[in-house]
């Protein structure tokens, strides 16, 4: 037992040194994505759009998610080819960001080392980050470092009110705005909550706020005004993929919507919160104490005005937009609920085996996280659906290419798989065009090649029986189905299986057919 305390208090130790601490969590996220690129070879369905989208530049791409994330990721493109490992790397470069700076936010907002340890490591204890965000989502990761980066740039303006900070806050104003449309919902009530905190109030009506503003607008501004007023832009978003249910009635849908946002709001703070205050909770601070900690009461108020104004806004928002299926990941604004609670902890009430058993039991829950992405690629091939991590794009690849392919243009149904983000990997002098991310249509490659017409062959009837890859060919392509055609199959097995496989279809056409070429 004492060597367990001992090792867990050197481990304190070097978490409480910054540069000790930013090495730890390098390495840490670098053998994260490191089993992540190396286990599973197939992309989560939001990096598989990211490669789709990033076939051009483009002020947009799709209605609903601006397109910071797309551009970063054509950025590295040039430098390292089409990879999936640039997705995924800007991915957890956004999550070791998010972290870094949630702490420096913290640490400002506290004035103590260890709640502010408290605060960060509570967040690695929420599911949807560590796990979740780790695995599937890309432009959630993004808005999880633009919130964290904010709220670091904001205490900065609290602590010496020059112009050039107000300028670094405009310029993580601009890349939330660029990274995800809720974002919104994070800066608006952090504004509007500095109104309501004495000790912020003035840096929120200071002229120097300008420098914010104009930084922003010149970021973001080209962006937004492209998005309002272009055809492909606001114009084209489906007002009908909002999740609500045509069929239902106004209070059911309210009903629904509001519980959807309770529910999200505890899941986006579990289980790192519920266990962060069973060990501290006997840390809390006495009834009628002032915080201990320099300039806690402000940035409490500060924080709880914050959590009012977003639950005021998401029932306004449920109300209006009859929003009835919420989902938790859109709760990350809550992301600063963790300092918020670290406010009511007295530091002087901490004592070091609370301390150490904190640390200790946050320390396994992020080493599940390796260990389950380990134990995930030993068992899921065997048992999974859609099997995106493990589907086998490599060898059926190589099965199309030998069949005659090797460049030109592919249509792809990307049901139920996202075949044309992942086969951009294999076949980088294509054109990928897919039904499910209309409008975007990537340009027309030169020279041209031919036209590959390709779908998921494992499920169902032959979907080349089916009028919807020929409509979406004449429609966007100027492709009439020909008079006879070969049809072609690709089957391979899943990656990490020892029987199971994914079969693909497939024709491919000579050159020069509308404008699949």
């Amino acid at each position: 037992m004492t060597k367990l305390v001992n090792v867990i208090d050197a481990w304190v130790r070097i978490l409480g040194e910054n540069r000790l601490a930013l090495i730890v969590l390098a390495v840490y996220l670098g053998v994260i994505f490191t089993l992540r690129v190396a286990l599973f070879p197939g992309a989560s369905e939001d990096d598989a759009e990211q490669l789709y989208y990033a076939q051009s530049w483009a002020w947009g791409y799709k209605a609903n998610q601006p397109p910071l994330y797309t551009w970063m990721v054509m950025a590295l493109q040039s430098f390292f080819g089409v990879q999936a490992a640039s997705v995924v790397a800007i991915k957890y470069s956004a999550l070791g960001a998010m972290y870094v700076f949630y702490y420096l936010a913290a640490l400002r907002m506290l004035s103590d080392r260890r709640t502010a340890l408290v605060a960060t490591l509570t967040v690695l204890g929420f599911y949807y980050i560590a796990w979740d965000m780790a695995v599937n989502y890309s432009n959630t990761a993004l808005l999880a470092a633009a919130i964290a980066g904010s709220l670091w740039a904001f205490m900065r303006i609290h602590e010496r009110p020059t112009i050039a900070r107000y300028a670094v806050f405009g310029l993580f104003v601009a890349a939330g705005l660029l990274a995800k449309f809720n974002y919104a919902l994070f800066v608006l009530p952090l504004l509007m909550s500095a109104l309501f905190a004495p000790g912020h109030r003035d840096c929120m009506v200071s002229w120097k706020i300008f420098a914010t503003v104009f930084v922003a607008v010149a970021l973001a501004g080209p962006y937004y005004f492209w998005f309002f007023g272009s055809a492909d832009g606001l114009a084209s978003a489906n007002v009908n993929s909002l999740p609500t249910d045509a069929t239902s009635t106004y209070l059911a849908d309210i009903t629904k919507g509001l519980w959807g946002v309770f529910r999200g709001g505890v899941s986006i703070l579990m289980p790192g919160f519920i266990i962060a205050a069973a060990i501290l909770w006997p840390a809390r601070s006495l009834a009628g104490q002032a915080p201990r900690q320099l300039g806690a009461h402000d940035n409490r108020r500060l924080l709880g005005a914050y959590i009012i104004c977003v639950i005021v806004a998401l029932i306004l928002g449920v109300g209006v937009s009859r929003v009835s299926a919420i989902q938790a990941h859109w709760m990350i604004v809550l992301l600063p609920v963790p300092i918020f609670a670290a406010t009511w902890l007295d530091p002087a009430r901490i004592s070091a085996g609370r301390f150490r058993a904190f640390v200790g039991v946050f320390t396994v829950l992020a080493l599940c996280v390796p260990l389950g992405l380990a134990v995930r690629a030993g068992v899921a091939p065997e048992t999974c659906k859609k099997c995106n991590f493990f589907f086998p794009h490599s060898a059926l690849s190589r099965q199309i290419e030998a069949a005659g392919f090797q460049r030109g243009t592919i249509i792809a149904m990307d049901y139920p798989n996202i075949l044309s983000g992942n086969l951009r990997r294999y076949f980088p002098d294509s054109r990928v065009v897919s039904g499910r991310f209309l409008p975007y249509l990537a340009p027309t490659k030169i020279p041209p090649g031919k036209c590959l017409i390709i779908w998921n062959a494992t499920r169902g009837k032959d979907l080349m029986d089916s009028s919807r890859l020929w409509q979406l060919a004449k429609r966007h392509l100027r492709l009439a189905p020909p008079l006879s055609y070969r049809l072609n199959t690709a089957e391979a097995r899943i990656h990490g299986s020892a029987a199971r496989t994914k079969k693909l279809g497939f024709v491919i056409l000579e050159n020069n057919l509308g404008d699949c070429r």
